[in-house]
């Protein structure tokens, strides 16, 4: 794997998960098994609701997203719902942040 100039030392081990999307699109999600390898993939990224994915859910699904949240103990300001008009989005906390 590459990323600009930098590649990631051979032997490192990654898990990667590829998920479809109905459009044909793909989405990707890698984790190293040592953080140095993971730090070759830097800067690390800020906690910050602007990056993010957004995945069209039903309600029952963003429900069960949201109490499962809850569940876990977040709150506001970790985890917030916006209502935009055209959609509801729900933002939660990433590892990081």
């Amino acid at each position: 794997m590459v990323r600009g100039r930098r590649a990631v030392r051979r032997g490192a081990r990654v898990l990667s998960s590829v998920l479809r999307l109905g459009d044909g699109g793909a989405l990707a999600f890698f984790k190293f098994a040592k953080q140095e390898d993971e730090d070759l993939f830097g800067p690390a990224m800020p906690a910050t609701p602007f990056h993010h994915i957004a995945l069209n859910v039903d309600q029952e699904t963003q429900r069960a997203i949201e109490q499962r949240l809850a569940a876990a103990g977040y709150k506001e300001p970790q985890t917030f719902v916006l209502e935009h008009g055209y959609c509801r989005s729900v933002y939660g906390p990433t590892r990081t942040g």
